[in-house]
């Protein structure tokens, strides 16, 4: 592989390198993505580059059923020392789903099981059946929201704790908690699953779950 930096800068000077010859995540939507960053920081002045953030990298896959992924998986978030809630919900428990013909104990049953830590904080989303990837990308803007008012020169983990700070909203499900889903959809599947949040390694003596 070709190495680069958080700015798709290599080694040699006025070259840069995305796509599958960085060798990370061989995805055509994450090369779109790196292609956007490279082309500013190219082209753009030297003050407004733009560094690459792959902890929301998503991906899906087009069977039946579809599959749609970003994040952390339960395990995973457990591993590196999260402590987490995790909600789950099936297509059946919504208008849309059951009128889609999903019953509960179908084994074609789409759900949605969503990881969060005990500030609220999204780690993970992950959905199995119709149209797993267009109910997953609305948890990809979450993920990424509330970083846009960071200024470029702003990088580093200081920084980001003193954005967090800013903008304690940055990155959490509270948005979707907040707003209404339209009815019937399978978003209300996405949406309201996060009325089935249960502690799984919560230490619940420093922490009060305030959601139902």
């Amino acid at each position: 592989w070709i190495k680069t930096n958080q700015y798709l800068e290599t080694n040699k000077k006025n070259i840069w390198c995305i796509g599958d010859a960085n060798g990370l995540y061989q995805f055509r939507h994450k090369a779109n993505y790196e292609a956007e960053i490279c082309v500013n920081n190219i082209f753009g002045p030297e003050e407004q580059k733009r560094s690459v953030d792959y902890s929301a990298v998503p991906w899906a896959i087009f069977t039946y059923p579809q599959v749609g992924h970003v994040g952390m998986t339960q395990a995973e978030a457990i591993e590196k020392g999260h402590e987490i809630y995790v909600a789950m919900k099936n297509y059946s428990t919504v208008a849309k789903g059951f009128a889609m013909g999903f019953e509960n104990d179908d084994e074609d049953n789409g759900f949605f099981k969503l990881i969060v830590d005990k500030s609220y904080k999204i780690l993970g989303a992950h959905i199995v059946g119709s149209h797993a990837a267009i109910l997953l990308q609305p948890f990809v803007y979450l993920m990424n929201s509330g970083f846009t008012c960071s200024l470029p020169e702003s990088h580093g983990e200081d920084n980001i704790l003193k954005l967090e700070r800013a903008c304690p909203e940055a990155g959490s499900f509270m948005p979707i908690y907040n707003s209404m889903v339209i009815h019937p959809s399978l978003n209300e599947v996405t949406g309201w699953a996060i009325g089935n949040l249960k502690p799984i390694n919560i230490k619940m003596e420093n922490h009060e779950h305030h959601h139902n």
